[in-house]
Order: structure tokens, then C-alpha cells, then sequence
């Protein structure tokens, strides 16, 4: 997966290609760094960052700011209010899918990290823990 991600305030899509690469939007709002190695992100305010995956779609992104006490209370409500649908999991789940099969086949028939396993695991459980 690519490490990229839009600004909602000037709607730049911005990239890490590189582990040592830090990008910023025109706006100074939102920055990623890493490459596909560290998906590190940064944000003025989280609510202007979103994922962009590698067809370009749009990925919601949850957070919780951990920094005040009484904010974390408030920012943890907005994330519980946030929940994806049982329907958008599954359009997660097609667009790893479709990823997949575009793939080089020298890169399909490539080993799969924990961490990969950990991500499509995490994300079936979502898909079969929510309901519409």
C-alpha cells in the first residue's frame, strides 16, 4: 500500500515514497512521512486528513487525541460515532481485494508479513462484528 493522503482545507494528495521521505500539503495542514515502510502522519487538525488507498479511494481516518484528559473524552465519543458500516468494511475488503489482483506476479507470489496478516484479519473480524 502506498502512503498517501489528501487535505480537506486545499485538496492536495500528497506521498512518501521513501522511508526518509516527510511531505507536507500546500496548506501546512497535514504531513506524512516513511514511504510504505512507516506510515507516519501528521496533522494541524485530524479532522483535514484523510487515507487515500492505492486506487484512489478515500479511506475515513479515526483517531483520538490522547494529549488532554477531558478532550481525550471528548475526541473517543466522536470516534465511537464515527464507526464504519458494515457495508463500507466490506468496500474496504473489495479494495484489498482488487489491489491484490492488480499486482505484479512476482510480487503476488511474494511472502506476507504478520503485519499483513494482522491487517486483513483485523479487518474480516470488523466486517463480521458489525451489522447494517
Amino acid at each position: 500500500m502506498r502512503n498517501r493522503a489528501k487535505c480537506k482545507l486545499c485538496l492536495d494528495i500528497i506521498e512518501s515514497k521513501d522511508v526518509h521521505d516527510y511531505v507536507s500539503c500546500s496548506c501546512k495542514q497535514i504531513s506524512i512521512g516513511g514511504g510504505a515502510e512507516k506510515f507516519r502522519c501528521q496533522a494541524i487538525d485530524w479532522n483535514n486528513f484523510i487515507r487515500i488507498s492505492d486506487d484512489g479511494c478515500e479511506i475515513p481516518v479515526k483517531f483520538e487525541d490522547t494529549n488532554n484528559q477531558e478532550d481525550s473524552k471528548h475526541t473517543k465519543n466522536n470516534v465511537e460515532n464515527q464507526r464504519m458500516t458494515r457495508s463500507e468494511l466490506m468496500n474496504h475488503l473489495a479494495d484489498h481485494i482488487r489491489h491484490s489482483e492488480s499486482l505484479p506476479p512476482h510480487v503476488r507470489q511474494s511472502f506476507c508479513t504478520y503485519l499483513d496478516l494482522e491487517a486483513i484479519t483485523s479487518l474480516l473480524y470488523a466486517i463480521l462484528k458489525e451489522t447494517d
